[in-house]
């Protein structure tokens, strides 16, 4: 492997500088729309499971990062997003298009409650965790209690109570009809309630103790590769591959150079300039960069000087200075889309209301250090602050460590943010109760609109553009269906199989 890496990545990275004004050329994008999924009673028929499967050879990923923990608790770690497709146990997936597919839940109800409130009771798929333990209720109920006594108490405050029914059944509880429900548990997943008894979600920072999706740990070297091995009696029913191993490349170049020799049998997660082209050099391989909800943000860091609500006009003079369109036109084409809206696709609200002008000064942006697209932004970003009067200080770290950096250091980060179709707002919106209304609201509503024009007013997260995230896979893999939501083609690796030499 530390041979494919070298030959890869040795003598490229010029290339990729020098090259990437020439590499333009279309590269089928397919642009994924954010349609909403129902909140009336369904069934959930797409995307068939099947337990009957045995599990069967092994499958190489290339991949550029690494997470800073096994669960995307911040929703700023998309490392820990797109792996927790690979083991975790969602309640729902969401499939390339942005809609809902199959996942512990099987299907659910909604009813009004006496109150005034509202409620949605929801059916579980039958299955067990790595540890041969059922999989219940009290799991979900376990789960959703940790995540409202922690990390996301303030997004998770509608939902007012929490029951299991039976083992089959849990009772959600709100304040009010809330459409964001089906999304409260976006990368993390039913976590089992025994695990969370002890340590609680902390048990989940370095290692995954238990896991109920496809797969279960195998083996986790920091900085070089994390396997994972069959889950067959899982809720989401047996996978096809024996086992899967994510490898950290971090060089675009360098991964294609493993795909080229066959040390790995698909390159996922690269923000690559022009990489279907790139990729279809590569003999019998396939690829795609779909657009979806992956967007480079620039966000400010809320314990920062410039995450105060003071410092409002001097973000909004920052966010009316730069301009990536060239970038975007020039540069991505067909695999890059302007974005104006934390939520992907969405209209971005009311224009910011006019402030006299203020200093846009020189912050400090963290990014990750090997990704071309944000490398790029940087360079770009700095030059639009300096027409504007002032810089920007940029500060490279690799993975996982950019992640704690950002959360600790500086006044923001420039990162690629990894979203469901329906993220919530809270954490855009200085105003609490303006981005829970938003969450409940939902399309065309007046809240979700309020929302989002207060996103905009403030400034926290600032949208820069969408981009297609790289997928370039052998022939021999199948199953291998490119999503650039949540997950990225990892969203469905249960369906992947290795073809057998001399088969159909």
């Amino acid at each position: 492997m530390a041979d494919g890496r070298q030959r890869g990545s040795g003598g490229t990275a010029g290339f990729v500088v020098l090259a990437a004004l020439s590499l333009l050329a279309a590269c089928s994008a397919p642009s994924a729309e954010v349609e909403r999924p129902p909140t009336e009673a369904a069934e959930l028929a797409a995307v068939p499971l099947a337990a009957q499967r045995s599990p069967a050879g092994v499958v190489r990923v290339a991949y550029p990062d690494e997470p800073a923990g096994f669960l995307d608790l911040r929703h700023d770690d998309a490392a820990a997003a797109d792996l927790g497709a690979i083991w975790g146990l969602p309640m729902f997936r969401v499939d390339p298009h942005g809609q809902l597919a199959a996942g512990l839940v099987a299907h659910w109800e909604t009813s009004s409650a006496p109150d005034g409130g509202w409620r949605i009771e929801l059916a579980l798929r039958e299955g067990r965790w790595s540890d041969g333990s059922a999989v219940t209720a009290a799991d979900v109920v376990a789960t959703l209690e940790a995540l409202r006594a922690g990390p996301r108490a303030a997004e998770l405050a509608p939902l007012t109570s929490v029951t299991a029914v039976d083992d089959r059944r849990v009772q959600l509880g709100f304040r009010m009809p809330y459409g964001r429900w089906w999304s409260l548990l976006d990368g993390v997943g039913v976590l089992p309630a025994t695990v969370l008894a002890g340590s609680g979600p902390d048990a989940y920072a370095d290692d995954i103790p238990v896991a109920g999706g496809w797969f279960s740990l195998g083996e986790h070297v920091p900085g070089l590769r994390t396997s994972f091995v069959a889950n067959p009696d899982g809720a989401l029913g047996a996978p096809g591959v024996e086992r899967l191993e994510v490898l950290v490349v971090p060089r675009y170049e360098a991964a294609l150079g493993m795909l080229r020799e066959g040390e790995v049998d698909a390159v996922l997660g690269y923000l690559a300039l022009n990489p279907v082209e790139r990729a279809r050099r590569v003999d019998d391989v396939q690829a795609a960069a779909p657009i979806g909800g992956t967007t480079v943000t620039l966000a400010w860091r809320p314990a920062g000087p410039l995450g105060a609500p003071a410092a409002a006009p001097r973000r909004r003079a920052i966010a009316a200075a730069l301009d990536v369109s060239q970038l975007v036109e020039g540069l991505l084409g067909p695999s890059g889309a302007p974005a104006s809206s934390v939520v992907p696709g969405a209209a971005p609200g009311a224009t910011p209301s006019d402030d006299p002008v203020a200093d846009v000064g020189e912050p400090v942006v963290v990014l990750p250090r090997w990704q071309e697209a944000t490398a790029f932004t940087a360079r770009a970003l700095q030059r639009d602050l300096r027409t504007a009067g002032g810089g920007m200080a940029l500060v490279g770290e690799v993975t996982p460590d950019v992640v704690g950096l950002a959360r600790s250091t500086g006044d923001g980060a420039l990162v690629a943010r990894r979203a469901g179709p329906w993220p919530t707002l809270v954490g855009s919106v200085h105003d609490p109760a303006l981005a829970l209304a938003g969450d409940a609201g939902g399309p065309g509503s007046a809240a979700l609109s309020d929302a989002l024009a207060g996103a905009a007013e403030d400034a926290l997260v600032v949208p820069l553009y969408r981009i297609g995230v790289a997928h370039a896979w052998s022939d021999a893999l199948i199953g291998v269906r490119p999503s650039a939501w949540p997950g990225l083609a990892f969203w469905d690796a249960g369906a992947w199989a290795v073809a057998v030499p001399g088969g159909p």
